[in-house]
């Protein structure tokens, strides 16, 4: 009995038919669903003992259809996403299975093995019908038995993926023996006993170059390219890139021939003129329509056979020549190869093109099996036709993606985006264009976790040195990230983690950094850089509790050192900021405070000046409801030169000593004891009293004065901010407003003019209360000294 059908859920069309045909080819019964309503519906007729579904489904989401199918129907659920690894939805999966869900996750992207062997492991093989078996034949495989059309593939055919580097035709082993592919063995035989003489180092220099060689074979090249010719299945590869007859013997070839004799040209006349003229096929396919009998049109069917099978091989041999002439010129490319080509480009237009109406020739690929039928040897079976077919387009992909990470590591951005664009618009599956990146990415995604690794090894073992360590290790990766984001772009799972690799590793420094020094404020600018890296939510909300915990630390250190800074009086002015320049973006400091952090401090501050002023007006105040004393004898305090210089600090209070009471009986002649005010003391303390109250005007106006900088200095703070943001993302390859970066620049140099207009007031009414404050001094001097001297 037949196992109960799988059912697949997925908005992304690609995934969906992929995974349908994965499993339909598997042997289970596959039925598909695109939202979460349609999964329900089918889910009820279906009865799938296993759903595989993406959990972020339009509309109803794919975790609440999960739970109900697996409810209803007592279906495994096997949830197909980006987020398999990430901690939150590692515990979304918890809960289900708490709830009675037999649940899993496979990882998006995903191989196909991978997704095959979750679906054996949850629910096993698929048990066939009985009535269904049928005993292999032994006929050989006919044409209708390859494919016909273009699908994603079953499995990758190794043996080709190895082949696909830049130096493919630098290896080829016809192109360095100079053996055509038609070569019977006895041909072959007698040309390796010459060759592997020549090979032992006798008369290296006879080897006949073709018209795409430059130099002759080293005996290295040559044992390798026999040793591939000894293998049936290394040959049958190598004959498939390399150029093939149009006639079965090979002989008289007119193209070939050219081919030979090194004129590329004319070869490329006679291939372009079969490749693309379909006169003569019309003409046959008109006299078979109007053919009378059977034998008549049987007769004409093998012309027409005929006739179709050379413009295959024709357009096979198009897509090799302009190979080779792409390979040539490409950076890191094919160096051994000669021949001319006037522009890569098209080149590389021309073979793509060819090669993609080449996948779609079922006649070409009826010749490969003959061929196969053709070599009869045992090692080689009738389908590796099919797996050629299948693995074609990536291996041609794996060429193109190999140059496009290499040009843009190197920083040649322009070449990398050719290379993207013709994988783009190949024609083949976008899988295979992003399995192509991928796989070309990997060893580049392995050196960054090297990278990181060895970056947080050296922090944590040296952590004071961390934040040196983090700057260089941001440096550092930018060529990784840069291609990463040029060639897969935001989304993309390999892009987001490698992203998210980069962001902990930093987070782990500064962490260790921030511990051990605790100078916070240091740490601020490298922990908003993590946050802008970070794609995963998990990671996000790590970095942002981190953040949120730094910036506290910072306001408290800030408001300490300017409590500090008010009760010690700096001496220093107020420095003016400088205007950011127009376009491209340009680093900027955000070393500020957040604005909770800012209104924290000017509380701090505001607190302190109203306790100063309540504090002089209280002594004011006691002073005028004392008793009227006769003569009082009066003595001033200097303010301290430190505080002299602070707008928020107050200067000392007048004091007063009172004489015993007067008589009132008694003669207005001053009593033995009692002093009475000269001129000179009397007009120095008017004028003291008098620049005192001018001193509390002038502190009432630095306080408003330093209260609208440290404003501004946020609003500054804040847009330094987003146009670093947005510089970062710049750096990285995103896309970035620069509207919206001229809108924000500009109102930051505005706010920027702001400030250092205010800034030069206010250090001009400092001048003044400085030099008002160093005036009232010398007169609390004298007026002391008057006093001392009676």
């Amino acid at each position: 009995m037949p196992k109960k059908p799988v059912l697949v859920a997925d908005p992304d069309p690609s995934v969906l038919e992929r995974v349908m045909m994965l499993l339909g080819a598997g042997g289970f019964v596959v039925r598909g669903a695109s939202t979460s309503k349609e999964a329900i519906e089918r889910a009820h007729v279906a009865h799938p003992e296993l759903l595989i579904i993406n959990p972020m489904m339009p509309g109803l989401s794919g975790v609440q259809a999960a739970s109900q199918i697996s409810r209803d129907e007592r279906c495994k659920v096997i949830f197909l996403t980006e987020l398999a690894k990430d901690a939150d939805f590692r515990e979304v999966l918890r809960g289900l299975r708490q709830q009675g869900c037999d649940c899993s996750a496979v990882s998006i992207p995903f191989e196909d093995s991978e997704i095959i062997a979750q679906v054996h492991h949850e629910i096993g093989s698929p048990q066939p019908d009985i009535e269904n078996v049928r005993e292999p034949s032994n006929t050989a495989v006919q044409s209708e038995a390859l494919p016909r059309a273009s699908s994603p593939p079953i499995g990758d055919y190794e043996a080709l993926l190895d082949l696909a580097s830049p130096q493919l035709y630098d290896h080829n082993a016809f192109r360095i023996t100079g053996l055509s592919v038609r070569s019977s063995f006895r041909e072959i035989s007698r040309a390796t006993e010459r060759l592997e003489m020549i090979a032992k180092g006798f008369g290296a220099a006879e080897v006949a170059l073709n018209s795409f060689s430059k130099t002759p074979p080293t005996s290295e090249e040559l044992r390798a390219a026999l040793q591939c010719l000894k293998s049936p299945e290394q040959r049958l590869l190598h004959e498939f890139f390399w150029f093939w007859p149009l006639t079965d013997d090979g002989n008289n070839d007119p193209a070939i021939d050219a081919i030979n004799a090194g004129e590329t040209t004319r070869a490329e006349k006679v291939w372009g003129e079969l490749a693309d003229g379909q006169q003569e096929l019309k003409k046959l396919l008109a006299q078979i329509d109007a053919a009378r009998s059977s034998h008549e049109r049987k007769e004409l069917l093998q012309p027409k056979n005929d006739l179709e099978r050379k413009t295959a091989i024709a357009i096979h041999n198009l897509a090799i020549l302009n190979h080779i002439r792409a390979l040539s010129r490409a950076a890191h490319g094919s160096s051994k190869l000669s021949v001319h080509c006037s522009d890569p480009t098209v080149a590389w237009k021309a073979s793509i093109s060819n090669w993609s109406r080449l996948h779609k020739k079922h006649e070409f690929w009826d010749a490969l099996a003959d061929r196969i039928r053709e070599i009869s040897d045992p090692r080689l079976g009738i389908e590796t036709a099919e797996m050629i077919w299948r693995s074609l387009p990536l291996t041609l992909l794996l060429l193109n993606a190999e140059i496009a990470v290499a040009a843009a590591e190197a920083g040649d951005f322009e070449q990398a985006s050719i290379q993207k664009q013709l994988i783009d618009h190949s024609g083949f599956e976008i899988t295979y264009c992003r399995d192509a990146f991928r796989r070309k990415l990997a060893p580049l995604k392995q050196e960054l976790e090297r990278l990181c690794d060895s970056t947080r090894e050296q922090a944590l073992k040296t952590p004071e040195n961390a934040l040196d360590i983090v700057r260089q290790f941001f440096q550092a990766k930018k060529k990784y990230l840069q291609t990463f984001n040029y060639l897969l772009g935001l989304g993309d799972p390999l892009r987001d983690s490698s992203h998210d690799l980069v962001a902990d590793s930093a987070r782990a420094c500064l962490v260790a950094y921030l511990n051990k020094t605790e100078n916070w404020e240091a740490g601020l600018p490298l922990f908003e850089e993590c946050l802008a890296l970070a794609n995963s939510n998990s990671l996000r909300s790590r970095l942002e509790e981190d953040y949120e915990t730094l910036t506290r630390n910072v306001a408290g250190q800030r408001a300490a050192r300017r409590t500090q800074a008010t009760a010690a009086s700096p001496r220093q002015s107020v420095a003016p900021r400088q205007s950011s320049p127009g376009r491209p973006p340009i680093p900027v400091s955000t070393t500020g405070l957040t604005p909770a952090g800012r209104k924290a401090v000017f509380g701090l501050v505001a607190l302190f000046v109203v306790f100063i002023i309540v504090a002089v007006a209280n002594s004011n105040n006691s002073s005028s409801t004392s008793p009227v004393q006769s003569a009082p004898a009066t003595t001033f305090t200097n303010p301290s030169t430190d505080s002299a210089t602070s707008p928020d600090a107050q200067p000392s209070p007048v004091t007063s000593t009172s004489a015993p009471p007067a008589n009132e009986e008694s003669p207005s002649v001053p009593q033995t004891g009692e002093h009475v005010p000269s001129t000179e003391e009397s007009q120095l303390k008017a004028e003291i009293e008098d620049n005192q109250s001018r001193l509390r005007q002038f502190e009432a106006e630095l306080s408003d004065d330093k209260s609208r900088i440290d404003e501004l200095s946020s609003q500054i703070d804040t847009s330094e901010a987003k146009l670093q943001q947005i510089k970062r993302d710049h750096d990285l390859g995103d896309d970035v407003d620069a509207d919206s970066y001229e809108t924000i620049r500009r109102q930051h140099n505005s706010d920027v003019d702001t400030h250092n207009q205010l800034v030069q007031e206010y250090n001009s009414t400092l001048r003044t209360y400085k030099s008002l404050l160093s005036t009232t001094n010398e007169q609390i001097d004298r007026y002391n000294a008057l006093l001392r001297s009676q």
